[in-house]
């Protein structure tokens, strides 16, 4: 197993010259690493084959919604406020 910094474990990848040069735009335009976008692709990637993150987020969105700034009807209201829950 490779190295852990901080909760990182170094790997290595192979990228197209076009992905490469895309990605390296793309992170001076946001100001953030290449390690950086590449954890977030892997992020968005993992969440929409519906992986455990996917879950985790919802689990803690469940029992989130009580009382939800006095709310009284998150029953019937649930899709007024699931997007705050899951912003979380």
């Amino acid at each position: 197993m490779a190295k852990s910094a901080g909760g990182l474990i170094r790997t290595q990848v192979q990228l197209t010259a076009r992905q490469h040069r895309e990605l390296h735009s793309l992170a001076a335009r946001r100001r953030a690493s290449l390690a950086r976008l590449v954890r977030e692709g892997v992020d968005k990637l993992l969440a929409s084959e519906g992986g455990e993150d996917r879950w985790a987020k919802l689990n803690r969105a469940v029992g989130s919604l009580h009382d939800r700034r006095g709310a009284t009807n998150v029953a019937r209201r649930h899709d007024r406020y699931l997007p705050d829950a899951f912003a979380r």
